[in-house]
């Protein structure tokens, strides 16, 4: 074998192609049945718990309100607090009993990566500030 990691170098390309070749096979398998019936999408996903639907919005509503209002009342809460509050007065509210349940559905992968982009994010602003005063 030529690679710097013997013959394992040659098995694990063979693999990634032949796994690349079956998912490309399944793809075209799949077939499309046109065009989205929303009526059927709406009868097949309706809405079974009214009551938790309403808690949502207004959960979601205030959460917002507190958004927009937050610079105007000089709240002593970040953006993230009251988007945590939020989230926790949704579990409150909906009556989750079993958190297992909860955590299981949840992305973390998704979460780590966003909380990752914003401190990034806010490095570099204040990197690009002490450029600027220096």
């Amino acid at each position: 074998c030529v690679c710097a990691f013997g013959c394992e170098c040659r098995d694990v390309t063979q693999r990634l192609v032949d796994y690349i070749a079956a998912l490309e096979k399944r793809l075209t398998t799949v077939t499309t049945t046109g065009p989205v019936d929303i009526g059927e999408l709406e009868a097949k996903y309706r809405i079974r718990d009214w009551p938790l639907m309403v808690n949502s919005c207004v959960v979601l509503g205030m959460v917002i309100f507190l958004f927009f209002v937050h610079s105007a009342l000089h709240l002593e809460l970040s953006l993230a607090w009251i988007a945590i509050i939020g989230a926790m007065a949704h579990l409150v509210i909906s009556g989750t009993r079993d958190m297992e349940e909860v955590l299981e559905k949840v992305e973390f992968g998704t979460l780590v990566s966003t909380s990752w982009h914003l401190v990034l994010s806010s490095e570099r602003t204040k990197l690009q500030n002490s450029k600027r005063i220096s």
